[in-house]
């Protein structure tokens, strides 16, 4: 799930702090909230090409957001640990889900 927020210092809109993206893969419920070409899981980035490309976009725009995307995700995955609460292993697993998910798009 995201959200959008305007951030009155900066005058921009951005997406809101991480808050409800992976509560349910703690409870072996790996699904994402929206399917997407009757997927639930397992995105793969041909999967993210073949949907772009449905609408008409480049294949170099969508290998470039994704790109993005990733850089930004692998550069701030360290803070899904620190979410309150959390056991070691719970910390573990979300970090090899992390891992896991951003092998699958690169």
């Amino acid at each position: 799930n995201i959200s959008l927020q305007t951030d009155p210092n900066l005058g921009r809109v951005q997406i809101t702090p991480a808050y409800d993206l992976i509560c349910t893969f703690l409870y072996k419920d790996e699904s994402m909230a929206l399917k997407m070409d009757g997927r639930d899981k397992q995105f793969k980035r041909k999967n993210f090409l073949h949907f772009g490309q449905r609408y008409d976009l480049q294949e170099k725009a969508i290998h470039t957001m994704l790109d993005r995307l990733l850089t930004q995700f692998e550069k701030n995955s360290h803070l899904l640990c620190d979410i309150p609460n959390l056991t070691k292993k719970e910390k573990s697993k979300i970090s090899n889900m992390a891992k896991t998910r951003i092998q699958h798009l690169r």
